[in-house]
């Protein structure tokens, strides 16, 4: 039928372009195996339709099936993760099973859909691979019975098997920037627990000691002697120099933390010199996370105090649905920004380092909202 219809159209339009220009013409020649050419995919297309609704409707439906789940997936109404459903029907296979291909994972470059390590389908299976990268494998069982119109399928649906190993490698690559930044932070904690350890029961308990051998040699010292002046000024100096490492360790970590997250809140507010409404969960949390939490309250109420003029501050740190969320409101003048360089802007690191989000809220005359959601899995 086709052969017969573009000899028909051949011979048409080399006779009717021989009319007009001249029998033998080269251009009659040319013109009609250009429309031949051009009218080949058409009349192909139609053939093969026609021969397939009256001899092999099978074939038909099966590639009308994917044709609409490609519609389907190019108008957003499916995922291209489906793509193994979609093959399952078009074929009549429940037998198909696809598991993609993730070389950057050499330890189990074989995944499932849904991430998960497997290993490459047992045979028959066929490798897919599209401009020679490897996109993963698909086992089948009785779309063996027709392999011509199993890999024509599987040449129609190339674009959502693309589309869902490119997603997948995306998740695989976005899971693996959070769990360095995790690992990051962890470390960086526990670092921060090691110098104020080493703060604390290091230099600070050696500069106590050697103010009370001044303190000592001074109750020993004749009063008229001019050393006892000397002494003084010392044990003053060291004083000082106590209460500086004190601070100094608290702004590495927090001591209160090692009691857990409501005392060093609570501990954080005890000074401040407008009332504060606290309200934290006693469910434990990971101690990065914690830590993390404690700093957001630290800033928003740092910044309250010293810059919108509050009256008031409220503290609200809740556990749910697998979250920390972090809440503090002030009623003071409002007008915070997430500036860079500022302490919100290192806060927001941090927070997003943690896989969280940070949201500040703070309209002109209306008060500071800030919060934040630390994501915590227990």
């Amino acid at each position: 039928m086709l052969t017969g219809g573009l000899v028909a159209v051949f011979a048409a339009v080399t006779v009717g372009v021989g009319v007009v220009v001249g029998r033998g013409s080269d251009l009659a020649i040319a013109a009609a195996t250009l429309v031949c050419a051009a009218g080949f995919g058409l009349l192909r297309r139609r053939v093969q339709a026609v021969v397939d609704a009256r001899f092999d409707r099978g074939r038909r439906d099966a590639l009308a099936r994917l044709d609409r789940f490609l519609d389907e997936v190019r108008d957003g109404r499916a995922e291209p993760e489906e793509v193994e459903s979609a093959l399952r029907q078009a074929l009549h296979d429940p037998g198909i099973r696809v598991v993609y291909w993730l070389a950057s994972d050499p330890a189990t470059p074989w995944r499932t859909i849904n991430g998960e390590p497997s290993a490459r389908p047992e045979e028959p299976a066929l490798d897919v691979a599209v401009a020679g990268r490897l996109l993963g494998c698909i086992g089948y069982d009785l779309a063996a019975r027709r392999p011509r119109l199993f890999r024509e399928a599987l040449r129609q649906a190339h674009l959502p098997l693309e589309l869902a190993h490119s997603r997948m490698a995306l998740r695989q690559a976005l899971a693996e920037t959070r769990a360095s930044r995790t690992r990051l932070v962890e470390a960086t904690d526990a670092e921060r627990r090691r110098l104020e350890r080493d703060l604390h029961d290091g230099a600070q308990q050696r500069l106590v000691a050697i103010g009370m051998s001044l303190r000592l040699a001074q109750q020993r010292a004749d009063p008229a002697d001019p050393m006892q002046e000397v002494l003084a000024a010392a044990v003053r100096d060291l004083q000082e120099a106590v209460a500086e490492l004190r601070r100094l360790a608290g702004g590495v970590r927090p001591r209160g933390l090692d009691e857990g997250l409501p005392a060093a809140i609570r501990g954080l507010v005890r000074t401040s010199p407008v009332p504060v409404e606290v309200q934290v969960t006693a469910d434990p949390v990971p101690d990065a996370v914690a830590t993390t939490a404690y700093y957001v309250a630290a800033e928003a109420l740092a910044n309250a105090l010293k810059h919108a003029e509050a009256r008031s501050v409220v503290i609200d740190i809740t556990h749910r649905n697998g979250d920390l969320r972090v809440m503090v409101a002030d009623d003071g003048c409002g007008g915070a920004a997430v500036r860079p360089g500022s302490g919100l802007a290192g806060l927001r690191d941090r927070v997003t380092a943690t896989g969280g989000e940070l949201a500040v809220d703070s309209s002109p005359g209306a008060g500071t909202r800030v919060e934040a959601r630390l994501p915590c899995g227990s």
